[in-house]
């Protein structure tokens, strides 16, 4: 398994006032400490030069059938939610643009298959289906039901799926517009309310894909 992190640094809120010394992929602090990354983004950074460094390679990894997950981390008022969901009427974030990405793989594994002299067909060629998940205060809240429908699951444990969330709703989505409304419907769902150490809860987005041979891969975003 391999595992990289990298750090993206938000620009300075109005009266804020912090001093970051960024040399190559060291993050260094004014008191002395200091962390080394994988890659360092300044705060002038666009999402989509993240998304293309670090995402689109996972992206070729989920659909050549591999399961990858990407985990983002940061505090209240940390930049979170920018980097995963944008701007919806400008800047796209990095769960819009990945699930664009997929798709748009799918359509070219597609188009290859047809120009091959032997032509298969499956019924599970192309599938994807999508869930969405909360866990707030030790409960988990489904959030690809409407708010009339709001409902915690239960996580459980057996031997074919491991731990998995237990009857979340499996929705299937026929491409990246479809994707990405469920998407932000889902975001819209997420718990407005905050802890007493003024954390948001931890979100699950996963993509589940399946392709000829009959494969399942599983791509997943946390954000904590």
């Amino acid at each position: 398994m391999n595992v990289e992190i990298l750090a993206r640094v938000r620009p300075p809120k109005r009266g804020e006032h912090f001093s970051l010394n960024l040399s190559g992929t060291r993050i260094q602090a004014s008191n002395g400490t200091g962390h080394i990354f994988g890659a360092v983004y300044k705060s002038e950074s666009l999402t989509f030069d993240i998304y293309k460094d670090a995402f689109s390679p996972l992206v070729e990894l989920f659909v050549a059938g591999y399961n990858v997950c990407a985990l983002v981390f940061g505090e209240t008022g940390s930049g979170k939610s920018y980097s995963l969901a944008g701007e919806k009427n400008s800047k796209a974030g990095l769960i819009p643009l990945i699930i664009n990405s997929v798709f748009t793989q799918i359509k070219n594994e597609r188009s290859a298959r047809k120009d091959t002299r032997v032509q298969r067909k499956d019924i599970n060629d192309g599938v994807v289906f999508v869930q969405f998940y909360e866990v707030f205060n030790e409960k988990v809240r489904d959030l690809l039901l409407l708010p009339h429908e709001d409902k915690y699951v239960d996580v459980a444990e057996d031997g074919p799926s491991g731990v998995h969330v237990q009857n979340a709703t499996y929705k299937r989505v026929a491409d990246a517009a479809e994707c990405t409304s469920v998407f932000r419907q889902g975001w819209s769902n997420r718990t407005k309310g905050q802890t007493d150490f003024e954390t948001r809860a931890t979100v699950f987005f996963s993509l589940d894909l399946s392709m000829v041979p009959k494969t399942a891969k599983i791509l997943s975003l946390l954000d904590f």
